[in-house]
């Protein structure tokens, strides 16, 4: 109990009241003591306190994933080939895509602790969404063909 409440007011701001959360890890803490053997594991996944969670969990994973920068990652040869890039071009800049975000994924495992994930999400989230609504906007508008490209109008074919 102590050291959890050391932990908190370390991980808190200041003047937090942090009584309402050890409370909770004692209920949390007593409901896992409780549990026979035959509802841990999967089986435990069925118990009704345990729901919340899994649905949130499972929630974040979907969103994740249908949250569109996977799909683009994916789909990027086919998106610029279809629009007037030849396909080594395509694929250099899959390649590159890729390597951004996997350097970019690094870099928000480094800095996801300091910043927080609350924080880091409400930024990035709203981010990610206009980027996709603008990508979705270029090609709905006509505007997203190799002509548009800045680079490309200078470099010849």
């Amino acid at each position: 109990m102590d050291e959890a409440e050391k932990v908190l007011e370390s991980t808190r701001p200041d003047g937090y009241d942090i009584s309402s959360e050890l409370e909770e890890i004692v209920a949390l803490e007593e409901r896992k003591q409780q549990t026979s053997r035959r509802n841990r594991g999967w089986r435990g996944l069925r118990e009704p306190w345990v729901r919340p969670a899994l649905v949130v969990g499972c929630g974040i994973a979907v969103f994740t994933q249908l949250s569109g920068i996977e799909m683009i990652i994916y789909f990027a040869p086919t998106i610029l080939t279809d629009n007037g890039f030849t396909q080594t071009v395509a694929l250099w800049v899959s390649v590159a895509l890729g390597v951004t975000y996997l350097v970019m994924m690094v870099v928000g495992l480094v800095i996801v602790d300091k910043i927080g994930r609350r924080r880091l999400t409400l930024v990035m989230v709203p981010g990610a969404a206009v980027s996709l609504f603008v990508l979705g906007a270029f090609f709905v508008t006509g505007h997203a063909g190799r002509d548009y490209v800045f680079v490309w109008r200078r470099m010849p074919s």
